[in-house]
């Protein structure tokens, strides 16, 4: 539930998302509203299907989305997962998220061949997707804090203030690019791993 609630402050927070000229074809420049955004993200196996064409294929068929969401939804390997629980997923993939996901213009959804595509739109949804759990500090925060901290580091070294005086510029530049770089691994770790699975 805390998920929900934080792509809820998220879609409040962020303005509107573009719609595909699809889905209103004589106002192509028209956006989703926030609670349409939010009316899609608030069903779990909606966000795992936009998680698995965003992270692990750009396309795939219903058959492979089924068979995976429902190792997720199990917390068991894929080739652990039942026909009874594949089979559900697939339902309710087929008869109702991906078409309301066409619909929406996040996928292409092409019923009859078994094929899903992740389109323009739904690449979009992704600052929706990600996670601040309650005790966290959002990473824009934290990257802005980190900026403000390195420059000045760097200043206090360019100007030789005690303890700093000893290191050189360069040096200081490399810790400063290495705290960055740490910094953006450990993000795209705890993102990739929060983002939609919990």
């Amino acid at each position: 539930m805390a998920q929900l609630t934080q792509v809820e402050e998220a879609a409040d927070r962020t303005a509107e998302l573009p719609t595909s000229s699809e889905h209103c074809p004589e106002t192509p420049t028209q956006s989703f509203s926030r609670d349409r955004v939010f009316e899609l993200l608030s069903n779990r196996r909606r966000r795992l299907v936009l998680y698995y064409l965003r992270n692990e294929e750009d396309e795939a068929t219903v058959r492979e989305l089924a068979s995976e969401i429902a190792a997720w939804e199990n917390g068991v390997e894929e080739a652990a997962v039942t026909y009874k629980q594949r089979k559900r997923v697939y339902t309710s993939l087929y008869q109702s998220h991906l078409p309301k996901m066409d619909e929406y213009g996040v996928v292409e959804y092409e019923q009859n061949r078994g094929e899903v595509r992740l389109t323009e739109e739904g690449e979009t949804l992704d600052a929706y997707l990600e996670v601040v759990s309650g005790n966290d500090l959002p990473w824009s925060d934290y990257f802005l804090g980190l900026s403000l901290l390195s420059f000045a580091f760097l200043i206090a070294v360019t100007v030789e203030l005690p303890p700093f005086a000893p290191l050189s510029p360069s040096v200081a530049g490399l810790l400063v690019g290495a705290a960055f770089g740490l910094s953006a691994l450990v993000h795209m770790v705890r993102t990739h791993r929060s983002r939609v699975l919990s």
